[in-house]
Order: structure tokens, then C-alpha cells, then sequence
């Protein structure tokens, strides 16, 4: 007996307990509620309502109209700031065939992801570029003949209908879904094989070959099951049942086939069903299973003995248990009631089979269990909440590696090369035991997949510094580097920086669990509100605050009412501004508070149910009173954002599909407003930011990436060189003095590019004389050397200009000789910044003239 099997038999025997405890928020507070659900819930609730009818493709459509209508010069140079250490939620695996270092990872919103090195080191993981906006994948199937062959089930579903809109309790979907992508270059270039009918929440959660034939595939997805026999160009739906979930084939007789159906909280369509005529009919199973089920079900076959299979059954809140037939399905046996699901039922469990020995099977949940006898006693083996805190080092070790894999496993892998090695895909990335359960490692070196919410905060002074909060992964600091430093736990939410003293910082997790740093974020503590009023009321999953320029000791909230504090956070200290809520039906959505004048807010609502619809309200007296708006989308109103150089300028951005309204202004301090959408596409838009050193320039972020104006929204460009090919761009924040925007993305983490620029002339003069100039280093720290090299003696000067266009330093009267010339200018006392070097003369013998421009960071 090996030790893997000798440590699950013996421990088997001290199982005593079938229920563990519920998932904990940080603070020790029960989570009733699956974290994950509610994120879903609240991110397809904000884009879509009951009457909206999108097509599968409005992604595609709206990227290939930005590909024809943005055709000028793309002006930003975005750069990946990680974080490289904390993976983000990842889906499903898939193994290369010979290769055994090769895998490739679906991510829930941030694409495709390859290892060529089993996941380890620093740059573990590179992205796969695919020319579609494919952010979630949940299957990917790599053909055993030809592994160039590549197959990609696209989106995450969980559920069957789009239902009623509301931001903190509906049902379950997920995220875009493309259907299936094919590549025949090992990833190089995709086409779309198979494009879902109906809408553009659809998803492909299962393929599988023909263990035979690799022209056979069949596909799990939320119209059914389909099924191909030319290797995906035809395409007929042999299982009309929705919401197809899992699939295996047997090995030995490719003929039979089982499939599983469920969608959360609809157990009319829920089963396992079996075809013995290659998908031609389909019999559901029913001796020992249970006739219905409110989550879903996994399966799993055994390679040496395919009548034996297992599957993992559960409602939408806990594990039914795990299921055991040994006659290829007729009958089947309750093996063990272990709630591995734990609260997500509906989302995160399945099962594995040693590839050897059908007896020994990894059963995931919340947690990772082993037996090594069928499943009729389980091992314990790892601990959610075993992971470190603090700066992970980049590919190293994330917690106790005798326990620790992050909460929420998707999907388990023995792997098919090596299979002492147990792979797992969770909602911190990817982890595996190398020693078949008894210790586990973190492989997310580079797997720059972090899912963060709205409200991200950067530095206004030092672009080395911002805090923002993730999906699932809690709250992290970046202070330069790769590996960024994590300091909040729970599902991390909104956070701030106070402008006037950035040792004071703010982080947040679910439902406004309020943490302060006053030491610039070495430290936290939890100062969460405890006004019973302010706790009672219904907020949103991740709850808007801000902090006012004009009163810095304050801050305000949202929750059914807008509440401030004006004792920097103390949790004594909320108060409701005004006596009843925005709206008895909704909670507020985003908050803004005019830097110029407090007394002047405006706030956004989304809908807790179905009897109301999204608002946006105004009040010019500091909060006591409010006015709805009227003549906006009746859509979520995703951020507003006032001008910080003119308080009656404010604008808002509303999220959905349809109409073209996406984008609104106002020049009168929100009372009226005027679309200026002006040739975006039609996409949920999410936030938007005015840039502090030029009122005229305007950023947007929306589900396909950034676009900026030039002219206050008059007209934009596409600003979205070095991103992902697309990304859902979820909040934007400018550090002013260096000249940088930072972008916080659902899926691809964050990245930094220099503010377009607005004030030096893109005018250059060149002349044939004038052979070389070069400027360096670049980026630099202390001087700037610039190398000029002519054909003729010349005159010149170097101008070093801000992105405001004044100049800071200028050297006249130089005189070039033939060959090389330099000069050198001193940059050490300036903030780190984008900054302009201008070359500007004549040449003396015939006083034809050049001038020329050459960006430069300052660091």
C-alpha cells in the first residue's frame, strides 16, 4: 500500500463528521451566502434586464466595429503591474498530450492562460492571445493525435434563465460566452465553430473527444448537448435538454455516453443521462440517484473499469453526496454524504478517478477530500483559510503547504502523464499536490488573472503606490512590484487614499466590512459601522464610499441612504444624511461627491427585486434632501465622476446593452444631461475619470477595454495598446503628478499606461540632415542624455516640457558639429512622471529647419 492510500485509510477511520462549518467572512461572521453567487448575481444583473434581448455575438460585433471605426494611432503604451503572485479564478485545465510540463488553463473572465513548465516560476504562466473578447472558459479540449488541434468552450453559466434584476439577491449567471473557438496552430490564430443561439449568457461547459475519433466531439452547453463528427464545422444538438453540464465517454465503447444536466434552483431539468447509440437517444438514470437535484452534478469514469463511475451530486446550498455505479449506471450507491460543496452547490465541486485504480478518487468542494476506498471514507486534506497574508513571493510558496489550497475548487486532475501529481483549478488560481494529497503548492507565478471590483484607488502622487479589492483573494497593495501585498481577507471591495495624508488608507470587504491603515498600509483594523440603522439596510455586494477633497475627516456611504462620518471612519460615527431611502426598493450603486462643494452629491441605485428600476439622484444640500434625475437610461449607473477643475461638469456611465447610451454629461452640476456617446460601442460601460491636469481629457472603461476624448467627450479613440485583446475595464484612477493612469480590470489585474497626450504638438519637422537623436536611458533617474548625430553644423536647442505643456528646463545657442553631439540635462529633481524632450533648430547652410518630440519617464 503506497503512503497516499496508507494516510487516507488510516485517517479515514478518525471521520466522524459528515458537515463542516460554513465558509467564514474575515470578520467571523457566517457567510450565508455563497460570495461567489452574489458577485455573479450582481455583475449580470447590472448588464442586463428582463426585456433585453442580446445576441450571443454583441461582443464580437461591437470589437469588429472598434477595429473599423478607431482607426487612429492608439496612443497608449499599457504596461501588466501584476499582481504576478495571486491567481485569479480559474475554471478548468487542460493537459498536452505528450508534453507533460505543457497545460492550459481557463480563466472565469480573464482568457486563456499556458504553462510550459507545469505552472512553476516566476513567469509560471503567459496569456494565449485569441482575436475574440473571450474572457471566461470553462472547457478546453486538446485533441491526443494532433495537439495543435484546440478546442475552447466559452462562458460561464450556472443557471438556465436571465431572471429579475437586482443587486444583491437574483439568480446566478456569469460571465460572456463566445461558444466554441477552434485553433489548428497550437493556439496562434482561433475561428468560432459553433455560435449559441440565443443569448449572449450562454456557455460551453464540457467537451469531450470520441475516445476513437477526434472528429467526434461532443459539447455540453446551455441549449443541450451538441454533437459534431467533422471535427467542429457541423454541429447538430442530439440532447435538447438545457444546461448541459458534464460529459464522459466510455473508453472501451465510445458508443456510451453520459451527460448531466442542472441548473441552480430548477430541478425540473436536473439528471444523469446515458446514450448507448453514440448521443442518437438518451435514457435519464434514476436506481439509487436522486430524482432531482437544485445544483448540479459532476461525473467521472474509471480509464481500467469504465462501469465504474462516480458523481458528485448537489442542491444549490450543499452536497446531496457521492455516488458510486459498478454496472456502467443501472444502479448506484450512496457512497458518502460529505457536503464538499458547502453553500455552492450550484458552482464549485467534482470528482477524479486515479487513472490506476478506480478505488482511489479526489473529491473537491470548498475543500479537497481523498479516499482510497471508493469514497466510503474521506481525508480531509486542505484548509481554505491555511494561506498567507502579506507579499506572496511571485511562483513561491502561498500558505501551509501540508493543507493549504485556496477555497472553491472547480475542477480536479490526476494528471494523465504523471499522476502521482493532483492538479486543481480554484477561485485563487491554480494548485497542485506532487505527492498524490500530502502536501500542495501554489503554481501562479505570472498568472495575472485577478478579478477586481469597482472602486480601485491609485496614489495621486506616488505611481508606485495603490490598493484595490479582488473577487475572492481579499484586498492587495501595490508598492512597485510584481508580487503585491495582500492585507484584507474576504472577497476585497471598495477602497480610498486620502489625498491629503496617504498614510491613511481605506479597504473594504463584502456588504462595507470596513478596514483603516494609518500607516500607510503596514497595518489594519477593522472599524466597520455600527449604527444599526446603517447595518439593517440592504446594500450592495461591493458598497460604495468616498472621501471628499474639500472635507478629508469624512466619509460617506451608501446603503438604502447615504450616511456620513465625519470622524475619519470611526465606527460610532454614521449618520444618515436624509430620513428615508433613495429608493424602498433599491440600494445605492455609486456614489460622488463634488471635490469643490460637499454640499453638492449624486448617487446612483440598483434594484433589490423587480419592482423598481435603476435611478440616479442629486442633492445640493449636502445630502437632505434629493431629487431623482430624469431623461438618463433607466440602466445601472455604474460610476459618476465630477470634473475636478469645474464642479458643474459631472459625468455617468450606465452599463447594459442597446440605444447607444451609455456615456452622459452634464454642464450644470447635474440637472441636465446629454448623451455623448459619440461612435462608442454599445457595451456596459463601468467607469470614467476626468484627468486632473486637463479637463478636456476623458477616460472610459467598458467591457471591451479603454477609450479616451480630447475634446470633454465631443469625439474618442481607442486607448488600449499593450491590454489584453479584451478586457473588462472596471476602474480607472490617475496619479495627476506622474502622468499615469491605472486600469483595474475583472479577470487581467492591472495595468499602467502614460495620460495620452494632450498638450505638446504631435507636429515633427524632420530634415535629411539631421541623421540621428536619441534620448537616454529612458526611462531614467537622474539626467537625460541626448545624442544627436548630423550631416551639416546646425543650431539647436532642447526644450523638457511636462504634460502640461510648461517648460522646465530649456538649453539654447548650441551648436551641432558634423558627427556626434550631446547633451545632457539634469532630471533629479523632478517627480517621476511622463515627461517631453523637444529638438528644435536650423541648419546653417541653408536654414532649413527640424523639430521633433521624444517622450520620457522619469522614475
Amino acid at each position: 500500500m503506497n503512503l497516499f492510500r496508507l494516510v487516507v485509510f488510516c485517517l479515514g477511520f478518525l471521520f466522524i463528521a459528515c458537515n463542516e462549518k460554513n465558509k467564514l467572512d474575515r470578520d467571523g461572521e457566517d457567510e450565508k451566502q455563497s460570495g461567489a453567487g452574489i458577485a455573479m448575481d450582481e455583475w449580470v444583473n447590472v448588464r442586463f434586464s428582463n426585456s433585453d434581448q442580446v445576441s450571443s455575438n454583441a461582443l464580437i460585433d461591437a470589437q469588429q466595429k472598434v477595429k473599423t471605426n478607431f482607426r487612429a494611432a492608439d496612443k497608449a503604451k499599457w504596461k501588466a503591474l501584476g499582481p504576478m503572485n495571486i491567481g485569479g479564478r480559474t475554471l478548468c485545465l487542460a493537459f498536452h498530450p505528450t508534453d507533460p510540463d505543457v497545460i492550459f488553463a481557463g480563466s472565469a473572465s480573464g482568457g486563456l492562460w499556458k504553462t510550459s513548465s507545469s505552472g512553476k516560476g516566476y513567469h509560471g504562466w503567459i496569456q494565449v492571445p485569441i482575436n475574440f473578447p473571450v474572457y471566461s472558459i470553462a472547457s478546453i479540449l486538446i485533441s491526443p493525435k494532433n495537439p495543435n488541434i484546440i478546442f475552447l468552450g466559452t462562458g460561464e453559466v450556472y443557471n438556465k434563465d436571465i431572471s429579475i434584476p437586482g443587486i444583491v439577491d437574483r439568480t446566478t449567471r456569469g460571465t460572456y460566452g463566445m461558444g466554441i473557438l477552434k485553433s489548428e496552430d497550437g493556439g496562434l490564430s482561433w475561428s468560432q465553430v459553433l455560435q449559441l443561439s440565443k443569448s449572449i449568457i450562454s456557455g460551453v461547459q464540457d467537451l469531450k473527444f470520441d475516445p476513437y475519433d477526434d472528429q467526434i466531439i461532443y459539447a455540453a452547453t446551455t441549449e443541450g448537448l451538441y454533437k459534431t463528427t467533422s471535427q467542429g464545422r457541423h454541429w447538430i444538438l442530439v440532447q435538447d435538454v438545457p444546461m448541459a453540464v458534464d460529459i464522459e465517454i466510455n473508453p472501451n465503447n465510445p458508443e456510451i455516453i453520459y451527460v448531466t444536466h442542472g441548473s441552480l434552483n430548477d430541478e425540473s431539468i436536473s439528471g444523469i443521462y446515458k446514450s448507448n447509440n453514440s448521443g442518437a437517444s438518451f435514457v435519464k438514470l434514476s436506481n439509487g440517484l436522486p430524482a432531482e437535484y437544485t445544483g448540479k452534478a459532476k461525473i467521472a469514469i474509471s480509464k481500467t473499469n469504465p462501469d465504474i463511475l462516480y458523481a458528485s451530486i448537489a442542491n444549490h446550498d450543499k452536497s446531496i453526496g457521492l455516488f458510486m455505479t459498478v454496472d456502467g449506471g443501472a444502479s448506484w450507491d450512496l457512497m458518502n454524504a460529505q457536503d464538499a460543496a458547502n453553500v455552492q452547490g450550484w458552482y464549485s465541486h467534482d470528482i477524479a478517478i486515479d487513472p490506476s485504480d478506480p478505488s482511489v478518487v479526489s473529491y473537491v468542494g470548498q475543500n479537497a477530500y481523498f479516499s482510497s476506498n471508493s469514497g466510503r471514507y474521506f481525508t480531509n486534506a486542505t484548509s481554505w483559510d491555511a494561506g498567507d497574508m502579506g507579499r506572496i513571493p511571485v511562483g513561491g510558496k502561498e500558505g501551509d503547504e501540508s493543507i493549504y489550497v485556496h477555497a472553491d475548487i472547480h475542477a480536479t486532475y490526476f494528471h494523465p502523464l504523471r499522476p502521482n501529481e493532483i492538479y486543481f483549478a480554484t477561485d485563487g488560481g491554480i494548485f497542485v499536490s506532487p505527492d498524490r494529497g500530502l502536501t500542495f503548492q501554489g503554481r501562479n507565478g505570472g498568472y495575472q488573472t485577478t478579478q477586481f471590483y469597482a472602486n480601485f484607488s491609485a496614489s495621486k502622487q506616488d505611481p508606485k503606490f495603490a490598493i484595490g479589492g479582488m473577487q475572492d483573494n481579499g484586498t492587495a497593495i501595490y508598492d512597485g512590484q510584481d508580487g503585491w501585498i495582500k492585507v484584507i481577507g474576504g472577497d476585497g471591495m471598495s477602497t480610498a487614499i486620502l489625498g491629503t495624508n496617504e498614510n491613511i488608507i481605506y479597504g473594504t470587504y463584502q456588504y462595507f466590512g470596513l478596514n483603516k491603515s494609518t500607516d500607510h498600509g503596514k497595518s489594519f483594523e477593522i472599524i466597520r459601522p455600527s449604527n444599526n440603522a446603517f447595518l439593517s439596510e440592504t446594500k450592495a455586494f461591493n458598497t460604495p464610499f468616498e472621501i471628499t477633497i474639500s472635507n478629508p475627516s469624512a466619509l460617506y456611504a451608501g446603503a438604502q441612504r447615504v450616511y456620513i462620518n465625519e470622524n475619519n471612519g470611526d465606527p460610532n460615527g454614521w449618520k444618515a444624511l436624509h430620513a428615508n431611502p433613495l429608493d424602498a426598493n433599491a440600494a445605492v450603486l455609486a456614489l460622488a461627491v463634488s471635490p469643490a462643494d460637499p454640499t453638492l452629491l449624486m448617487a446612483s441605485t440598483s434594484p433589490i427585486n423587480n419592482t423598481s428600476i435603476p435611478k440616479v439622484f442629486r442633492s445640493t444640500n449636502g445630502g437632505g434632501n434629493w431629487q431623482t434625475i430624469t431623461g438618463l437610461p433607466t440602466r445601472a449607473a455604474m460610476d459618476i465622476s465630477f470634473d475636478p477643475n469645474n464642479t458643474n461638469i459631472v459625468y455617468t456611465v450606465f452599463s447594459g446593452f442597446g440605444a447607444n447610451t451609455h456615456v452622459y454629461k452634464s454642464i450644470d452640476a447635474g440637472l441636465n444631461w446629454n448623451s455623448i456617446e459619440n461612435g462608442l460601442p454599445d457595451v456596459p460601460t463601468n467607469s470614467i475619470v476626468v484627468s486632473p491636469k486637463n479637463s478636456k481629457q476623458v477616460y472610459v472603461g467598458n467591457d471591451l477595454g479603454v477609450f479616451v476624448s480630447n475634446n470633454g467627450g465631443a469625439s474618442w479613440e481607442k486607448f488600449m495598446a499593450g491590454l489584453p485583446n479584451a478586457v473588462l475595464a472596471m476602474s480607472l484612477s490617475i496619479s495627476a503628478e506622474a502622468g499615469l493612469i491605472k486600469v483595474a480590470t475583472h479577470g487581467n489585474g492591472v495595468y499602467e499606461s502614460p495620460l495620452a497626450d494632450l498638450t505638446i504638438a504631435t507636429k515633427e519637422i524632420t530634415n535629411p540632415d539631421l541623421k540621428k537623436f536619441l534620448v537616454s536611458p529612458n526611462p531614467a533617474v537622474n539626467n537625460i542624455r541626448i545624442n544627436t548625430q548630423f550631416s551639416q553644423k546646425a543650431n539647436y536647442s532642447v526644450q523638457l516640457i511636462d504634460m502640461n505643456g510648461k517648460m522646465l528646463s530649456k538649453a539654447t545657442g548650441l551648436n551641432a558639429s558634423l558627427g556626434e553631439n550631446n547633451t545632457s540635462l539634469d532630471i533629479s529633481a523632478l517627480p517621476s512622471g511622463v515627461y517631453t524632450i523637444i529638438l528644435e533648430g536650423k541648419i546653417i547652410s541653408n536654414q532649413s529647419g527640424f523639430y521633433l518630440n521624444k517622450r520620457v519617464i522619469k522614475n
